[in-house]
């Protein structure tokens, strides 16, 4: 009877066994086999590296790196060395073509701006207390308030959506904390043109806007009409007034010729008849003399 349990415990053992085996080749061989991933040796910064820094040779370092195919990571040292990066690296962080200036660029703000766009700086007075919430990559409007002809002091929004390219002077702020009263933004040509012609005649002001925000400002901001320019008044000519000569004698008119003076006459009187006959001058010379 004994016999009989144990060979049965055995069977079973063994069956199981058995089972477990081929359920276990089964399931391993359904599941899809993971390819290890292909490592290369890639340049790193040695230590944490700012924007606008030239890479040197103790600023670079290797390590094996997971790649895939199109990988734009760096391998050749003389690729890196002596370049200006674009935006820092952290300590491990691998190089890359497009986080550093060309070759033969000066290091600097200067290699951090992107081809075909300018800085321009903007004093900002810190009285306006928003200079200690931008920083940069933060995006701004510009409002240029100045007097406008007719319409006294007018403000209106001359660039927007414009990123902060840094803050302060002298290059790379490595510390942003704190107010800083001068701005360097970003901008194309032809905004820095506007920009220049702002700060020269007016006041400039920045006014801080969410990245995400897209809307065209100035299409919806309707600018002021300009006045209606007021008509230019002559002075009525000055005349002399002139008399009404209706009223007036002939020898009063300015510029008649007096009336002749009558001639002498003599007045004879017969009896109720009056005759009043005329006198002849006696001309000069004709008088006699005793």
């Amino acid at each position: 009877m004994k016999r009989r349990l144990i060979s049965v415990i055995l069977f079973a053992m063994l069956a199981a066994l058995v089972s477990s085996t081929l359920l276990y080749n089964i399931i391993s061989g359904s599941a899809p086999k993971v390819a290890k991933a292909k490592t290369a040796t890639v340049l790193v910064a040695a230590h944490d590296l700012d924007a606008g820094a030239l890479v040197g040779d103790g600023d670079v370092g290797t390590v094996d790196w997971p790649v895939v195919e199109g990988s734009p990571w760096m391998s050749q040292k003389s690729d890196v060395v002596g370049r200006a990066l674009l935006m820092p690296l952290a300590k491990g962080e691998p190089f890359a073509p497009n986080r550093l200036a060309a070759k033969g660029s000066a290091g600097g703000v200067a290699s951090q701006i992107p081809p075909g766009m300018r800085v321009v700086p903007v004093h900002v007075d810190e009285s306006t207390g928003l200079s200690r919430f931008i920083f940069p990559g933060m995006h701004v409007d510009v409002i240029s308030t100045g007097p406008a002809p007719g319409q006294g002091i007018v403000a209106r929004t001359i660039l927007q959506n414009i990123e902060v390219f840094s803050t302060g002077q002298g290059g790379v702020i490595k510390d942003v904390s704190g107010s800083a009263p001068m701005f360097n933004l970003l901008v194309t040509p032809r905004q820095a043109e506007v920009m220049s012609q702002a700060i020269a005649q007016s006041k400039i002001q920045l006014v801080l806007r969410n990245p995400e925000d897209k809307a065209d400002i100035i299409a919806q901001v309707t600018p002021p009409a300009p006045a209606a320019p007021r008509p230019r008044t002559h002075p009525a000519p000055v005349t002399k007034p002139v008399a009404d000569t209706s009223t007036l004698e002939k020898s009063e008119l300015v510029g008649a010729n007096p009336p002749p003076k009558p001639p002498p006459t003599v007045e004879v009187i017969h009896g109720g008849k009056r005759v009043i006959s005329p006198v002849s001058p006696v001309p000069p010379g004709s008088e006699s003399h005793e």
